[in-house]
């Protein structure tokens, strides 16, 4: 039910614009300001702004798409690679350091942890690598390196579509409009009360949907804490959160 929980929340608000119109008939009897005619260009001005931040916030929502898989491919090389050389149960270290690691980096993406965890969990993974000293080569170094180096692109991507905005300038915009939207909406004279009530409705509920999906698509890593609801249209974590399952039975 999580795909329509923006249409039950985005309900409440139309239930609102469709209490004040009806405010305005039955109870101040105030005709309107405007004809619905006039108010057709402002519908498609709206629209436009709509469609072309939805077009914006998707082309992020789509590269976010891919940094699960990638920081899952990641790891699984980085797990495979120290498994080669503590699967007989030599440097215990490195595979605990290696464990936290995944663990650090579901629970970042989840936004369960900040991102100072994640950079710890690296240094602490490096420190191990340091302390197994002869038990590995200069060779199993360098590729747990490499490894560590292109898990960091995923991470700060990612970290960066978390902590800035699609055009904020367009969200100003977008939100002036919709409000001048709603406002005339109330303000419009239609040519019968069954059709201003499921104009004023039909139209509020989709306005005020689509204003809160373009939001919610700009923050595809916003999954629920104890601080916070997780939104409706957030990436799919699973690719992480399998391996670090995995990891878990194995360890069992």
């Amino acid at each position: 039910m999580i795909k329509w929980r923006l249409v039950w929340t985005s309900l409440p608000f139309a239930a609102l614009m469709l209490g004040l119109v009806i405010v305005r008939d039955n109870v101040l009897r105030a005709k309107g300001l405007v004809a619905l005619g006039d108010v057709t260009e402002i519908l498609a001005a709206v629209s436009l702004i709509l469609g072309l931040m939805l077009a914006g916030v998707l082309s992020d929502y789509k590269d976010s798409e891919r940094i699960p898989g990638d920081l899952a491919v990641t790891l699984e090389g980085l797990g495979d690679t120290v498994e080669s050389v503590t699967g007989n149960g030599a440097n215990p270290g490195l595979r605990m350091a290696m464990r936290d690691l995944v663990v650090t980096v579901d629970d970042w993406l989840q936004r369960r942890v900040e991102l100072d965890a994640m950079d710890f969990s690296m240094a602490h993974f490096r420190k191990a690598l340091r302390s197994a000293g002869s038990d590995v080569s200069e060779s199993f170094v360098g590729r747990c390196l490499d490894a560590l180096h292109s898990l960091r692109a995923p991470i700060m991507r990612a970290d960066v579509i978390m902590h800035t905005s699609f055009l904020p300038a367009g969200y100003a915009l977008m939100y002036l409009l919709v409000t001048v939207t709603l406002i005339l909406l109330l303000a419009a004279e239609y040519p019968s009360r069954p059709a201003e009530y499921l104009l004023v409705t039909a139209l509020s509920l989709i306005y005020i949907f689509m204003l809160r999906l373009v939001s919610d698509l700009d923050d595809p890593f916003g999954y629920g804490t104890a601080k916070r609801r997780g939104g409706s249209a957030e990436v799919n974590p699973y690719p992480v959160v399998r391996y670090r399952q995995r990891l878990d039975s194995e360890a069992s």
